[in-house]
């Protein structure tokens, strides 16, 4: 046991909470950092193009494309990828009808992510899904500021896709 300032003996806890105290910074260690950029209201390229410079910093890409070239343009990226297994919202909950028929079209096997409350039923969806590559979903917007998507959750919008 060691001994305090004041001389009484501590016990083994408090010695490993002293040597902890005293290794923790003196000030608050999170600093607030103030945004870079004022956010854009007007123009709606430039918040894209905000958008997009903020998600390259998050190392992320931008990718734009009509949504007639949609499916084969995702079809492309999970080829690249090699996930032949999805999991992805409701087909109804996407923002693009079709998309999954479409990919299942080109080889694609989407795989719900509805679990049954059974146990044997569901111990086989959650193998499933674990074979699941590539994850589909939406987004109910973007923060352009910081290169950030907002994603809604609920019913048919299973967040375990966005994790994929």
């Amino acid at each position: 046991m060691e001994a305090s300032k004041t001389g009484l003996v501590m016990t083994p806890r408090e010695a490993i909470m002293r040597r902890i105290r005293r290794g923790l910074p003196s000030r608050d260690p999170v600093k607030l950092t103030p945004l870079r950029r004022k956010p854009n209201t007007g123009d709606k390229q430039a918040l894209v193009t905000q958008f997009s410079d903020e998600l390259d910093i998050l190392q992320g890409t931008l990718l734009r494309v009509p949504r007639s070239d949609l499916g084969g343009m995702i079809a492309g990226l999970l080829s690249e990828r090699n996930a032949k297994q999805l999991l992805a919202w409701d087909p109804l909950c996407l923002p693009e009808p079709g998309l999954l028929n479409e990919l299942e079209h080109h080889g694609y096997q989407y795989i719900s992510s509805r679990l049954p409350r059974n146990p044997r039923g569901r111990r086989n969806q959650l193998y499933k899904l674990a074979r699941a590559r590539a994850g589909i979903t939406g987004a109910a917007g973007a923060i352009a500021q910081i290169g950030t998507l907002v994603m809604p959750g609920g019913k048919g919008r299973s967040r375990l896709a966005s994790l994929l």
